[in-house]
């Protein structure tokens, strides 16, 4: 009896992380462009998963929600391009998953493209802060 119990509970669990994170914390990674008149491109991905290419116009998003793994190993890298010039950057790993943790199942990590860099807003202090230079494009 206690074996059929523990599967259930099981189950649950496993079957319940589509719609929440209920062992790990859930995190919800957004990209906004913020560059009027720009398509800015951004494909990111994790070990286990690729999002694919996006074209982002402005004002326009990508986000995704997902649960951080029982290690805390997550990690998500993007590589944004933008006018001749570019940027890879983790958008989503240990430290940043400290940072954006809020204590709720969708915690917010922000990302906005804009001409002079790319920029991660702090929920703690509500505010914008670059965090990286965009580099011209390599060959």
């Amino acid at each position: 009896m206690k074996i059929i119990l523990c599967l259930t509970l099981l189950g649950l669990c496993v079957f319940s992380k589509t719609f929440a994170c209920t062992i790990t914390n859930g995190f919800i990674v957004q990209i906004e462009n913020k560059i009027p008149d720009s398509k800015v491109f951004v494909h990111c991905q994790s070990k286990d998963d690729d999002l694919g290419d996006h074209w982002l116009t402005f004002k326009q998003e990508v986000h995704w929600h997902f649960c951080e793994n029982f290690l805390k190993t997550t990690r998500y890298r993007c590589h944004f391009e933008w006018n001749q010039k570019e940027q890879d950057l983790d958008v989503f790993n240990k430290d940043l998953g400290l940072l954006c943790f809020i204590q709720d199942d969708n915690n917010p990590c922000n990302w906005s493209t804009m001409t002079d860099g790319i920029y991660w807003y702090n929920n703690n202090t509500t505010t914008w802060l670059k965090r990286y230079d965009w580099k011209p494009k390599s060959i």
